[in-house]
């Protein structure tokens, strides 16, 4: 197991496949991650996520990890409002 899973977290390497520009004048960029079996799974992000640098064909770190805080704040929101509907 990878130091950065053990640690709550999980890095990626994602293909960074193309940006596409929307109607509403944003754009999303289009990436392309292959599983532990070969196969593509195509996921999306807005390219404001993206840093300033990033370009069509290269290949970004995603690092996904837990936010403790706001999971723990969530909950907290969440029990009140349980406790203003009883």
């Amino acid at each position: 197991m990878a130091e950065s899973e053990t640690q709550g977290k999980k890095e990626i390497s994602a293909y960074l496949d193309r940006i596409e520009e929307l109607e509403d004048g944003s754009a999303k960029a289009v990436f392309l991650f292959e599983d532990e079996e070969g196969d593509f799974i195509e996921f999306v992000l807005p390219t404001d996520l993206l840093p300033a640098d990033a370009e069509e064909g290269e290949y970004l770190t995603i690092t996904i990890s837990r936010d403790k805080d706001k999971t723990a704040d969530a909950l907290d929101e969440a029990r009140q409002l349980l406790k203003v509907e009883e």
